[in-house]
């Protein structure tokens, strides 16, 4: 039926509440205590309600199960404490300001959303196993989240001195807000972490390493670390920060993305860029293999160690508007490949080619595919080998000036 049931005076489960039928609710007053008993159990079945009407719900063990819904007015709030390990098994619970000070509260199923702030502290465990849970307000870890199954979506920022165990097929998302990482907060896993909203900055003392993919989408992220990411799916905002961030096989930026930071090539990446430009005052370290075309690179281009491929089919321009460095067995390779398609690449800054590294400048056999490369500010300081080879007569220029230490070489 549609009555109400009031229970005014403070209550202590140490067994099983079931709430099963009737279209009623069941309402405490005074407060409701689950005690220490890992086979206390509160059991609210599809269609029922228990409501805590100001009193608190103190939820040291045991389990909230069905399918029903248990909600909080009035001021009433979950306390989470003790050690014990609790369970959300199906359940749709709201409340305002939670904090899991000590043990586990594990969401097995069903939907647990949380007004206010929630804290969860150190030595505390938040496990996401199957169910879904949904702050709406900041979040503080201290902690451990255990992100097993599905998203954990965190929009109000925060701060942060605990981990982020990021399962394979989930998403750690932050969507808003500003989240800071503090040392001795780890993000790890295999899963995947997103920023699309609000601003996240790891700072010195904590860590960053994930063999999923970091993805940048609507947010800006600060790596004030070594961080590392499996892939790195840059398609807005900014990438900053004094740290650095290095993508180990996957790097797939959109146009117009900014790099205030340091991003790290690893020398498994390897990646074409057509028609793109790259804006901000970081440094873009390349130690794998890039294939250029028609780009515009505003930040500092390290060469380290890495393949850097001008190579045209039509005739385009590439400009590098930060300072450029060839390292550690380095090549820069400008190639016109057929008529019309000159490869021409303009720095406007110093570019040092050191002993180990080379620069060839390589014409195709159609007219008018020469390579050039052109310094409009500062000198090209060649300590290595520099290379130019025609394939049908044609002229090669570098157009520069150059202290040259090393070795060049016409063909």
């Amino acid at each position: 039926n549609s009555n109400t049931l009031n229970i005014n005076v403070a209550f202590i489960n140490e067994g099983s509440l079931l709430k099963s039928t009737g279209g009623g609710q069941l309402v405490f007053t005074s407060g409701v205590t689950q005690d220490n008993n890992s086979l206390s159990n509160i059991d609210i079945s599809s269609g029922q309600t228990v409501r805590i009407d100001t009193g608190n719900f103190n939820w040291n063990d045991g389990e909230l199960k069905g399918l029903g819904t248990m909600s909080f007015t009035g001021g009433a709030v979950i306390n989470i404490g003790g050690s014990g390990a609790r369970v959300l098994d199906g359940l749709t619970v709201s409340s305002n300001n939670l904090t899991l000070g000590a043990g586990s509260l594990e969401i097995k199923s069903g939907s647990f959303n949380a007004s206010g702030t929630t804290n969860i502290s150190s030595g505390a465990t938040l496990q996401l196993t199957g169910g879904v849970f949904n702050p709406s307000g900041a979040f503080n870890n201290d902690g451990l989240i255990d992100l097993d199954v599905g998203n954990l979506s965190l929009g109000f920022g925060g701060a942060h001195t605990g981990d982020f165990d990021v399962a394979s097929g989930t998403v750690l998302q932050f969507t808003g807000g500003t989240h800071a990482f503090n040392s001795g907060s780890d993000t790890f896993g295999s899963g995947d972490v997103a920023f699309t909203g609000g601003t996240s900055t790891y700072n010195t003392g904590s860590t960053y390493g994930i063999t999923g993919d970091a993805g940048i989408n609507g947010g800006d992220v600060n790596f004030n670390v070594a961080a590392t990411t499996n892939s790195l799916t840059h398609a807005s905002n900014t990438l900053g920060g004094s740290g650095s961030l290095t993508v180990s096989n996957t790097w797939t930026p959109t146009s117009g993305v900014t790099i205030d930071g340091n991003v790290v090539l690893g020398g498994s990446v390897n990646s074409s860029l057509s028609s793109f430009t790259l804006n901000g005052s970081g440094t873009l370290t390349n130690q794998g293999t890039l294939t250029l075309n028609a780009v515009t690179l505003n930040p500092s281009v390290d060469n380290d160690g890495g393949l850097l491929h001008l190579l045209v089919t039509t005739a385009t321009n590439s400009f590098f508007n930060g300072a450029l460095q060839n390292r550690n067995n380095a090549t820069l390779r400008l190639q016109g490949q057929q008529n019309n398609a000159d490869a021409v690449l303009t720095v406007s800054n110093s570019f040092t080619n050191d002993a180990t590294s080379s620069i060839e400048l390589i014409s195709g056999f159609g007219s008018n595919s020469e390579a050039q490369l052109i310094l409009s500010a500062g000198t090209l300081t060649n300590a290595g080998l520099i290379t130019s080879s025609s394939g049908n007569g044609q002229t090669n220029v570098i157009n520069a000036g150059v202290d040259n230490y090393g070795d060049i070489t016409i063909n």
